[in-house]
């Protein structure tokens, strides 16, 4: 028993299950001390507010918790730039600590399924990038006096600029 317990430290130690037992370490709030490393923790990826009005700006807040020993730093990236490092927004968490990253929905001149996703850069190896997702369907029942044809060309012609 003593063998399989040091081979399991071992193990651990070198980093090789770091990323298998994230999800473990969050929720029984244990956190490796031998090696000082962040451990990123998040509840929900993905919020779908289903069906949901026009004309309005969601701003959903996803908790990060940090259960590891090192500040997690969180770089949302900038999604007019392709070039893939330019950081919008920085967000540090200490050790233990939980932050809020919001991700904001524009449904104003939206009609039928939209979706947008915040893209993140991670300082945990392990998991180097996070994705944030809200997603909803804009009934065009939501824009009064027009069809939902009238509405879709609208988007249509929107969409191309």
């Amino acid at each position: 028993m003593a063998a399989q317990r040091s081979i399991l430290t071992v193990a651990i130690l070198s980093g090789t299950f770091l990323a298998t037992f994230t999800t473990l370490l969050c929720r029984s709030q244990s956190i490796p001390r031998a090696q000082p490393a962040a451990v990123l923790c998040v509840a929900k990826r993905t919020v779908d507010l289903g069906h949901t009005t026009a004309q309005k700006e969601w701003k959903i807040g996803f908790p990060i918790r940090n259960a590891g020993t090192r500040r997690l730093v969180l770089n949302e990236l900038d999604p007019d730039c392709n070039c893939g490092d330019r950081a919008r927004q920085t967000t540090l968490v200490p050790p233990g600590a939980t932050a809020e990253v919001t991700v904001t929905l524009d449904t104003r001149f939206a009609s039928g399924p939209i979706e947008t996703t915040a893209r993140f850069t991670t300082s945990v190896p392990a998991q180097p990038a996070l994705n944030l997702t809200v997603r909803a369907w804009v009934d065009a029942a939501d824009y009064p006096g027009r069809s939902k044809t009238e509405v879709d060309a609208e988007m249509s012609i929107l969409s191309r600029h």
